[in-house]
């Protein structure tokens, strides 16, 4: 690797390394909760138990 790729290389991943990992932070942090099932009523869950 020539000195000019290995410059520009390190330049890319001191950019692309920060914003790969904020976005698999925010990736997680802002997950959709567990879905819920409010069709079913609570006296037939318990039925069902």
């Amino acid at each position: 690797m020539k000195r000019a790729h290995r410059k520009s290389h390190l330049l890319l991943w001191l950019v692309l390394g920060p914003v790969m990992f904020a976005t698999i932070i925010l990736a997680v942090l802002n997950r959709p909760a567990a879905p819920v099932n409010d069709a079913l009523p609570d006296a037939l869950i318990e039925e069902a138990n």
